[in-house]
């Protein structure tokens, strides 16, 4: 409980400078365009997080390249963002209050039923914060969480032996990570993904806003969001992507703003935070950053009352302006990969010390069955997208129909941001099209949700009675909230006892944490250990820092046999190896490792403990369900390390 607590307070304060920081760069960049009266404060407030959030992490970034990512900077440097932009951020929460109050009077006002679904809502919201308290698990305890553990621990940002590949692409959400547990706490640095769940929902609610939609359609809007197991999963499993989201929805938002009166201030923040986005997640280039300029441009031609000369060198105007601010924020980025890889343009050009060897082909049979079923796919697939979107988008989607007929139908802003979002969507497709994960294009096709949410909200303010088609919204609205809340109860249960210090990390992240602690107790400092699991978030940072990498599997992987290849290890200072049984071979025995690190697959080479050299045995520290370690040791080692 006590960590929880700490945890919490943490993660606050650290939000809370982040918001700072962000009202500080929007004092700089676009204070009049921010400060517009339409805008509401629930969205200026939403822009500062995500402002800040992302450059802070910019920053985190190149304080981790040059090596001096320490304690007593980052907890001076955050206090010091929070003092220099306190006073701006409380200018841009002017009427928050307000915003408060009229919300709950139309919450009270009400019928019974949209309470009803209000209060569901509510309890989603709970859900998820407590199960964001849950041990990191999935894709976070192999890559994102342990990048952040190893940095805290060393002090320094490096290539995570593994992912090198991997991390030639940008890190947003890890830099934050890594941050809060260089603070003391790595609960807290899970926790992170709370605040940017509430920003989400927030910046979804204003885009409805910007697009003329009324409450009703916010609200289904939000319900939309938070029963998409696509958002909920990356929002409690400690993935990155609800930082990235909320840059995305805030670029889209401040695009759709540039159209009009004094455009070039949201023209920086659309470009900066679509940058940002970018580098958070590096597929969103071929959809986040079409669909942020698409939706700019339109707003040029029809945001304003200009001759079509006129509106021409404005666009042109558009493309430099978000050119120059997205390719801005991408600057650390390069510096980054200049640093640590000698490849400024990785990943996209790297020297061939860092390429893979073996790359794996798309699916291209996979690819185009899922061509075939678009739109369906991302909404009720199982080809491990890791999640779906709502069934209540395709639901009410038909009902856009209904809605009134504008002329020109560019005229209508939700026609241009659905417009859009089907232009982002379809960039992507061409540039990405073997990528099929929902999560690589999440923020474009979640902004259907507007169109589908706009139609619902016709029927329920527009139909007559027996009004059967505004009750059929309002129930499958609320089952779908109650099947989420059925499906998620179990984790929010088991991570409130964790969270009270009822359950052990140990006992809630399985046979992965008890082998890596055993590790732990058993290594020595400088001792290396190879890693054949790909859940490796609970070793030591020094371990994880000094493990064998893509560079020791090309060694590796030239030597004769295993023999060989056991030798090789033993002089690189290797004295422990942990595996899993998803790394052997079927029908073999013993350590056979058929891929030695995550970006280097080795589909002809093995590590197979009966062919070991004759002077070298290895000692098991760890056994249980399929999960292994042994120490390593030459003939007489025993005796000159203590052990029996």
């Amino acid at each position: 409980m006590v960590n929880a607590a700490i945890a919490i307070i943490l993660c606050a304060a650290y939000t809370a400078a982040c918001v700072c920081f962000g009202g500080l760069l929007i004092r700089a960049l676009a204070w009049r365009s921010v400060r517009r009266p339409e805008v509401p404060a629930s969205m200026r407030l939403a822009t500062a997080v995500a402002m800040g959030q992302g450059v802070l992490a910019c920053v985190w970034q190149m304080v981790g390249v040059f090596g001096v990512f320490h304690f007593w900077l980052a907890a001076g440097l955050l206090a010091g963002l929070a003092i220099a932009g306190a006073v701006f951020t409380y200018r841009l929460s002017d009427g928050l209050a307000g915003e408060i109050r009229a919300a709950i009077r139309r919450i009270i006002e009400l019928s019974w039923p949209w309470k009803i679904l209000v209060c569901l809502l509510g309890i989603q919201l709970v859900f998820l914060f407590v199960s964001v308290f849950s041990p990191p698990r999935g894709d976070s305890a192999m890559t994102y969480m342990v990048m952040a553990r190893m940095m805290a621990a060393i002090g320094r940002l490096i290539p995570m032996p593994g992912y090198e590949v991997f991390m030639q692409a940008g890190q947003q959400g890890e830099m934050h990570y890594a941050a809060l547990m260089l603070l003391g706490s790595d609960m807290a640095a899970k926790l992170l993904a709370w605040p940017n769940v509430l920003a989400d929902c927030v910046l979804l609610a204003g885009l409805a806003g910007a697009a003329g939609l009324g409450g009703r359609a916010k609200l289904l809007a939000v319900v939309m969001l938070l029963t998409s197991t696509a958002f909920t999963f990356i929002a409690v499993d400690g993935k990155v992507d609800a930082f990235s989201i909320g840059m995305a929805f805030c670029a889209f938002y401040w695009a759709f703003k540039a159209g009009f009166a004094d455009g070039s201030g949201s023209l920086r923040l659309a470009g900066l935070l679509a940058g940002l986005a970018v580098i958070s997640k590096l597929t969103y280039v071929g959809s986040v950053a079409p669909c942020a300029l698409a939706i700019a441009i339109f707003g040029v031609f029809f945001g304003d009352d200009q001759p079509t000369g006129g509106r021409i060198r404005k666009a042109a105007w558009t493309v430099a302006v978000f050119g120059f601010w997205f390719a801005l924020a991408c600057l650390p980025q390069v510096v980054k990969n200049a640093v640590l890889f000698a490849a400024p343009l990785a990943p996209v050009v790297v020297g061939p010390e860092w390429q893979q060897v073996h790359v794996a082909m798309p699916n291209l049979s996979l690819t185009w069955q899922l061509v075939l079923k678009w739109p369906i796919f991302p909404f009720f697939g199982r080809i491990g997208q890791y999640g779906n979107i709502s069934m209540l988008v395709l639901a009410f989607l038909p009902l856009v129909l209904l809605l009134p007929r504008r002329r020109p139908a560019l005229g209508s802003g939700l026609f241009r941001l659905t417009l859009a979002s089907l232009i982002g969507l379809a960039a992507y497709g061409v540039g990405f099209f073997y990528m099929y994960q929902t999560r690589h294009f999440m923020p474009t096709i979640l902004l259907l949700i507007l169109p589908a949410a706009a139609g619902a909200e016709r029927i329920c303010l527009a139909e007559s009675r027996p009004r059967i088609l505004s009750a059929g919204v309002l129930a499958v609205s609320m089952i779908s909230l109650l099947a989420i809340l059925a499906y998620e109860a179990p984790e929010a249960a088991r991570s409130a006892r964790y969270a009270a210090g009822l359950t052990s990390h140990q006992a809630l992240a399985g046979p992965s944490c008890r082998m890596a602690e055993a590790v732990n107790a058993a290594a020595r400092p400088g001792e290396r250990v190879f890693i054949a699991h790909e859940f490796r978030y609970w070793l030591r940072g020094d371990l994880l820092a000094t493990s064998p990498g893509m560079k020791e599997a090309k060694i590796l992987a030239q030597l004769p046999d295993d023999g060989r290849r056991w030798e090789k290890l033993y002089e690189m200072g290797v004295r422990f190896v942990m595996f899993d049984d998803k790394m052997r071979p079927s029908g073999r025995s013993g350590l056979a490792i058929v891929r030695v690190a995550n970006d280097f697959f080795l589909p002809d080479r093995s590590l197979d403990m009966a062919k070991k050299p004759d002077w070298m045995r290895f000692v098991p520290i760890f056994s249980e369900a399929g999960h292994f370690a042994y120490r390593i040791e030459a003939a007489g080692e025993a005796a000159t390390r203590g052990d029996k």
